[in-house]
């Protein structure tokens, strides 16, 4: 009997049969309310995701309702960063999204230098952040 040249000979092992399960990343997933968000407890990639959209959608709104009103600009620039540092987005991060921010709230270029420099002036006392012997805390009038 004549054998393929590139076939074996030998015995071919039987693999146990066994199921397969099909899973995703976000087999978890379930929808999370923004103002209860916080990537430790919620680490799903879509939660995430999720969230950033609705913080970058909620200040671009209370950007465009406070335009002109320097007050209301701030007010807004505490908000987003309150929100992001509550759910545990890291400050670099926020930063990073802030020109997405100001492009979707259609500002110009003179208008959104002036919105960076009030944002350069804002404190950790003006968020409310607050450092404890256990850490860093929040002060409960915040956000």
């Amino acid at each position: 009997m004549r054998t393929h040249p590139y076939r074996s000979t030998a015995p071919v092992a039987r693999r146990r049969p066994h199921t397969t399960i099909l899973m995703s990343i976000e087999d978890n997933f379930s929808r999370v309310a923004p103002v209860a968000y916080n990537r430790l407890k919620h680490p799903s990639q879509k939660q995430f995701h999720d969230f950033v959209r609705w913080l970058t959608e909620t200040t671009v709104s209370e950007l465009n309702a406070g335009r002109g009103d320097t007050a209301a600009t701030r007010s807004a620039l505490l908000c987003y960063l309150q929100r992001g540092l509550r759910a545990d987005l890291l400050l670099a991060e926020l930063m990073d999204q802030l020109p997405i921010i100001l492009s979707r709230a259609d500002y110009a270029p003179a208008e959104a230098s002036e919105v960076v420099a009030m944002l350069k002036q804002i404190t950790f006392d003006d968020l409310g952040v607050r450092r404890t012997e256990m850490g860093v805390t929040f002060d409960h009038g915040a956000a």
